[in-house]
């Protein structure tokens, strides 16, 4: 999975996710929406980029895939942790 922002919840002790800066992406502008809450990323943020895809489209499947940043926050808020 592609992550943003800095690791968490430290550099030193890191989440599975953040283990590979490999998977590290650079931030959205933050302007961009959160793919969850809609708000904003805004700067200095965490998250996750995940791919969406739009049920409407009739294009070939992989120009539905678009990908959406979702703030840390909102994705563990809607996983129940």
């Amino acid at each position: 999975m592609k992550w943003f922002g800095n690791p968490w919840p430290s550099d030193e002790l890191r989440a599975a996710v953040c283990e590979d800066d490999r998977d590290r992406v650079p931030p959205p502008p933050p302007e961009e929406e959160c793919g969850l809450c809609g708000k904003p990323i805004g700067e200095n943020a965490q998250g996750v980029v995940v791919p969406h895809v739009e049920a409407d489209r009739t294009s070939p499947w992989l120009s539905w895939v678009e990908n959406r940043y979702i703030h840390l926050g909102c994705l563990l808020s809607n996983i129940g942790v």
